[in-house]
């Protein structure tokens, strides 16, 4: 699998889970309230558009010392298939890459994000109920 392929490992999931940073207890889900749930197979094909990244940017061996502030949990059913970091406006984080990555077009997740409740400026979300 090359360095790239998040996007071939988050194609099939069906839910998402929004939480800040490392709050995500794999063994007690139900323990960990997301900051937002995303089942709508449209958000999700709109959010992995969102996350294309800029490939170059994976050679430049950028490290951040940062946990992030949101953390992207992707799942099929039970299966957790991928955890992706944000850290704002422009950086995400994958285990599958050797180092930080940048967004190719940071402002869609910004906005994709936003039009769902969040403030953009920390990890609160208000919750949009026309979405």
């Amino acid at each position: 699998m090359s360095e790239t392929d998040v996007a071939a490992v988050i194609v099939d999931a069906t839910t998402l889970r929004v939480t800040r940073a490392g709050e995500l207890d794999s063994r007690h889900r139900g323990a960990t309230k997301p900051l937002l749930l995303v089942s709508d197979s449209a958000a999700l094909s709109q959010l992995r558009d969102a996350l294309a990244i800029d490939h170059e940017s994976l050679t430049r061996q950028t490290v951040l010392m940062t946990p992030g502030v949101l953390d992207l949990h992707f799942f099929r059913g039970h299966d957790l298939r991928a955890t992706v970091a944000y850290m704002p406006p422009e950086i995400v984080r994958w285990t599958g890459w050797r180092f930080e990555a940048r967004l190719r077009e940071p402002e869609q997740l910004m906005k994709w994000l936003t039009d769902r409740g969040w403030s953009g400026n920390d990890a609160e979300f208000t919750p949009r109920s026309s979405l």
